[in-house]
């Protein structure tokens, strides 16, 4: 019976759940993890993994956001690719300051200035 309420309280028609959607999902875009190769002395020494998501500064720019995804997707590869090779080292923690700083120098060259906040939610390094 418990079940059977907590079940109805939960269902997509209460007002409650409306608003959430509403009010918090569409400020956040989430990517697919990012995984990009580190080198030193031009052989692969790790992987670098980076969880990235963007808020939004007006949920109505999502639709233009999500159009150039793919290519600022691409942006992101291409400068994740360049900090791997000259600041990552396997050994040390990852500088998620340094990513965060780079990643958002390219989504305000993509998007304009103050449209998302990059959000970086983690960053390893995993020695091969």
């Amino acid at each position: 019976m418990a079940l059977a309420l907590a079940g109805l309280s939960a269902t997509p028609g209460s007002g409650q759940a409306e608003d959430n959607i509403r009010l918090g999902e569409p400020r956040h875009i989430f990517l697919e993890p990012m995984v990009v190769s580190v080198f030193r002395d031009m052989r692969v020494r790790g992987l670098l993994s980076v969880d990235v998501g963007l808020e939004l500064s007006e949920p109505d720019d999502r639709g233009d956001i999500e159009r150039i995804l793919p290519r600022l997707r691409d942006r992101y590869l291409r400068v994740l690719s360049q900090l791997a090779s000259n600041r990552i080292d396997v050994r040390r923690p990852v500088d998620i300051d340094a990513i965060n700083r780079a990643l958002q120098a390219v989504t305000d060259r993509a998007l304009g200035q103050d449209k998302a906040r990059v959000l970086v939610g983690g960053a390893t390094v995993r020695q091969l």
